[in-house]
């Protein structure tokens, strides 16, 4: 079922991107991106005992390189790392404390992080790389520590990279109800301003 998920939440990010984002350069960026780290779901580099996601670690450093293009300030990359390092206690917490399962508490934990992040840019494309670099570097940290301990055999499973895709599918939401809300601002303007333009 995971699987599934995620490789539906999965193409429906690649295809908001493909169709609906204006710039080419960055659209070609993304997009491709996407699709290696599609390709790479499912593959692991195996070290010692521990079972390394390629995908985990490609979208990462992904996301890592477009912080450093933009460039970001040393204390908003502080933060970043900080709010990864805090996600990771939130996985950890989560993990030990099964009664959370009956809450929806990973998404409760998205739209917090991605609320969080809010107040480090405006730019929602930026914010959604942003919220990748935390979410990565918070599963691969929960994933050390459990792996280090025995108590999982492989960083950055399938439920991982589920919780990161359906972050950024939450921010593609927002920013299209955005845009929305805008439109329809604008259309109820144009209505108002006709009627009292023919009202007078």
């Amino acid at each position: 079922m995971e699987t599934a998920l995620f490789y539906w939440f999965s193409w429906m990010v690649w295809i908001a991107v493909v169709f609906f984002y204006e710039d080419d350069y960055w659209r070609t960026k993304f997009s491709t991106g996407l699709l290696i780290f599609l390709l790479l779901s499912e593959r692991y580099l195996s070290l010692a005992e521990t079972n390394l996601s390629l995908a985990l670690m490609f979208i990462w450093a992904s996301a890592l390189l477009f912080l450093f293009k933009i460039k970001v300030t040393l204390w908003q990359m502080s933060y970043l790392v900080t709010f990864g390092i805090m996600l990771a206690g939130i996985h950890l917490f989560l993990f030990i404390n099964p009664v959370w399962l009956i809450f929806p508490a990973q998404t409760i934990v998205m739209i917090l992080f991605l609320l969080l992040l809010t107040v480090m840019t405006k730019h929602p494309w930026q914010r959604m790389m942003m919220y990748v670099f935390v979410a990565s570097t918070g599963n691969l940290l929960s994933g050390y520590i459990l792996t280090s301990y025995g108590l999982m055999h492989s960083i950055g499973h399938i439920s991982d990279l589920l919780f990161l895709i359906k972050g950024v599918f939450l921010s593609l939401v927002l920013l299209a109800l955005q845009h929305l809300k805008h439109k329809v601002m604008k259309a109820a303007y144009k209505i108002k301003w006709r009627t009292e333009r023919f009202g007078q």
